[in-house]
C-alpha cells in the first residue's frame, strides 16, 4: 500500500511471516521503488537481510536503550550518552552505511571536543549496539573489524591529592552544607568508595561487632564485597542519625548526585574548587597503598573493587616520600 500524508508518501506492506513494514519518502517515486524492493527481496527469502540493512543506528540505539540499558547498574548515564548519540551525525546512517571511514571520520571529529577517555566510553557503546544489530536485528556486520584500532589514548589518571589539611577544612565547613555531610566525607576517604557505592550503603550491610561493611559493587565490580573499617569509621557510622523511611546510611541525599552537590558546595566554601568528591576514592587508596598495602596490589585491588591492577595503577598513587623504604639507604 502507497498513501500521500502530510504531503509525503509512505509505502507499507504487510507479508506473511513478517511483521509490518513502513517506511515514509519524499516522492511518491521513492516510495514505490522501496516498495516493488522489499517485496521482490520477500520472494527471493532475502527479505530479513534487506530490512536490517535498512535500518537505522537510531533505531538501533532505541531499541537498544529500551531492552538492554534497563538491565545495567549505570543506566542513567548510558541513556545520557545513547541521547548524545542519537543527536550525533550517525543516527541517521542505515546499518549498511556503516564502514570504517564512516567511524573514523566520527571519531576524528568527536575527539576536537571530547578526551580520549570520554571517546572510549562512546566508541564502546557503539561497539555494544552494532553487536545488538547482530544479535537480535540479523544485521550483517563484522564489528570487530568496523572498530578495531579506533579507540583513542586514555586520559591520565587523577594526580592531585587530598591532604591533611584539605580534610580538616572540608570538615570544618560541613555542617553548613548538612549535618549528614562530614560522615560522608570521612567515609568517603575511609573506604574508597565510588559515588554510586557510598549512596547505596544501608546500617544493614554494617556489622559493627566485626568491624566490616558490605559494599554492592557498581559497574566492573558485579557482586558484593566485605571491606574492613577502623573502630573511627565504625563510630562515624554509629553516629549517624536513622530514618524510620529508610535504612541507607545517607538518607537525606534523595540520590547519588546529591553527595556530588554537597561535596561542591563545601569545596565552594573551604575555597577548594580543585578537588572532587571522586577524588577521595584516589586518596583513600593512595594513602592505603602509603601505607603498605601497595606491597599487595592483589588485595588493595579486592578493597577498591577495580577489575584490573592496570586500572587500580591510575588510582593509588603514593607519593615519592613513601616510597623511600624501598630504596636502600
Amino acid at each position: 500500500m502507497i498513501e500521500k500524508r502530510n504531503g509525503r508518501w509512505r509505502a507499507r506492506l504487510r507479508l506473511d511471516g513478517y511483521p509490518q513494514t513502513s517506511r515514509t519518502f519524499s516522492t511518491e517515486r521513492a516510495a514505490r521503488a522501496w516498495h516493488d524492493q522489499i517485496t521482490d527481496a520477500a520472494k527471493l527469502g532475502t527479505l530479513t537481510d534487506l530490512l536490517a540493512a535498512e535500518a537505522t543506528f537510531r533505531e538501533m540505539l532505541r531499541d537498544y536503550a529500551e531492552r538492554i540499558t534497563p538491565l545495567k547498574r549505570g543506566a542513567a548515564q548510558e541513556l545520557s550518552r545513547i541521547g548524545q548519540l542519537e543527536r550525533s551525525s550517525l543516527a541517521d546512517l542505515r546499518l549498511s552505511s556503516i564502514s570504517r571511514p564512516v567511524l573514523r571520520a566520527f571519531r576524528d571529529k568527536s575527539l576536537k571536543t571530547l578526551r580520549g577517555s570520554s571517546w572510549n566510553r562512546t566508541l564502546s557503546l557503539v561497539t555494544q549496539v552494532l553487536h545488538h544489530a547482530v544479535r537480535e536485528h540479523d544485521a550483517k556486520l563484522n564489528v570487530r573489524e568496523l572498530v578495531d584500532g579506533l579507540r583513542g589514548q586514555e586520559s591520565p589518571g587523577r594526580t592531585g591529592r587530598i591532604s591533611p589539611a584539605d580534610e580538616a577544612a572540608l570538615l570544618a565547613v560541613a555542617p553548613k552544607v548538612g549535618a549528614w555531610v562530614a560522615p560522608m566525607i570521612k567515609l568517603a576517604l575511609a573506604l574508597g568508595v565510588r559515588r554510586g557505592e557510598l549512596w547505596s550503603l544501608r546500617h544493614s550491610d554494617v556489622e559493627l561487632e566485626l568491624f566490616q561493611i558490605a559494599v554492592a559493587g557498581t559497574k566492573t565490580a558485579a557482586s558484593v564485597r566485605t571491606l574492613p573499617i577502623s573502630a573511627a569509621t565504625a563510630n562515624v557510622i554509629g553516629s549517624l542519625p536513622r530514618s524510620l523511611q529508610s535504612d541507607r546510611l545517607f538518607w537525606q541525599a534523595e540520590d547519588a548526585v546529591a553527595l556530588t552537590y554537597a561535596f561542591r558546595r563545601c569545596c565552594h566554601f573551604a575555597k577548594l574548587p580543585h578537588l572532587t568528591l571522586h577524588l577521595a576514592r584516589h586518596e583513600c587508596l593512595s594513602r592505603l597503598a602509603e601505607a603498605g598495602a601497595g606491597a599487595d596490589l592483589l588485595r588493595l585491588r579486592a578493597f577498591s573493587g577495580h577489575a584490573t591492577l592496570s586500572m587500580l595503577g591510575r588510582y593509588a598513587r603514593p607519593v615519592a616520600e613513601s616510597l623511600r623504604s624501598l630504596v636502600a639507604a
